[in-house]
């Protein structure tokens, strides 16, 4: 049986496994769950199990080589559709039937993106009994050199035995071990790439600018890009001009700025709207970044639109 791996044309499937196979025994040896390891599969709304370690704690599912998963019931099929472009992205989803499998299933388009997006946000996929009733799944997506989805990683195992308040447990290392495996499938210093500079630098722009209303950790938003902190920290800065603590918020005092000017919520709700401590914390960081109060910001606003 033949297929087109997306983004693999580089690198044969056999030295793709053969990268991956150690790294998810010890995968298994930490968690005791199965490990699989999956690809996209061009023209197709599933994806397919490249390799796969058996779980040795309690009962364990079992994941056969070449078995093809609907993409969107699994934790892989999530991790990595939601980082692939969004032109990529469509193509599988005119794919995909979206078929319900459980009461948990995910048979909407639009809530399938919402999920994508909430897969973007925290690093990782989940599968909670979407597929199978009592199966759960957490996944993270395998890149390249250039920041391009390769394959998926992950782990599976019986609910009572992986509740959800495993899943972060459970996703840090994944991203470990499928940084690792980038590691060794990059063809060249990804740290000095500049296609993968920009794609990482644009992702965290995009992830910012969808998280107006919170403050953001930096340190837990570069693991989420699967980077480390101190390297994220030095490009995004070198890219924008700023740090990426500076830049989110700069954002959400120009959301500020654009709700004064636009909105009659009070001072008060558009600081409970971005998330910030409160109203004096608010009111004291706008007039340090414009030189107003939120209220002279938005009489000078009126005067304009009246002149």
């Amino acid at each position: 049986m033949a297929f087109f791996y997306v983004h693999i044309d580089s690198m044969s499937l056999s030295e793709l496994t053969a990268k991956a196979k150690d790294v998810m025994r010890r995968i298994e040896q930490s968690l005791g769950y199965t490990i699989g390891l999956g690809a996209l599969q061009s023209g197709k709304g599933d994806g397919i199990v490249l390799a796969a370690v058996d779980g040795t704690s309690g009962f364990s599912f079992h994941l056969e080589v070449d078995f093809e998963f609907p993409l969107h019931t699994g934790a892989p099929g999530k991790a990595m559709l939601a980082y692939l472009p969004e032109d990529e992205q469509r193509l599988y989803f005119e794919q995909m039937d979206f078929r319900k499998f459980t009461s948990s299933t995910i048979t909407d388009r639009k809530d399938f993106e919402a999920e994508l997006e909430s897969v973007r946000e925290k690093g990782y996929g989940i599968d909670v009994s979407e597929q199978i009733e009592g199966c759960h799944c957490v996944g993270v997506p395998v890149f390249d050199d250039q920041h391009r989805v390769v394959a998926g990683l992950w782990t599976t195992s019986p609910s009572v035995q992986f509740p959800v308040r495993n899943f972060d447990h459970a996703a840090k290392i994944l991203r470990k071990g499928a940084q690792e495996i980038s590691s060794r499938i990059s063809s060249s210093s990804r740290s000095t790439n500049r296609d993968y500079i920009h794609s990482v630098v644009g992702q965290a722009r995009e992830m910012m600018g969808n998280n107006l209303h919170r403050p953001l950790d930096m340190a837990e938003l570069a693991e989420n890009l699967y980077v480390g902190y101190s390297w994220f920290r030095k490009v995004f800065k070198e890219q924008t001009g700023m740090s990426p603590s500076a830049y989110h918020q700069h954002l959400r005092v120009e959301e500020a700025k654009a709700l004064l000017a636009k909105s009659d919520r009070s001072v008060r709700q558009i600081a409970e709207t971005l998330g910030f401590k409160n109203q004096n914390h608010f009111s004291a960081l706008f007039k340090r970044k414009t030189g107003l109060s939120p209220t002279a910001f938005r009489s000078a606003q009126a005067g304009r639109a009246s002149e």
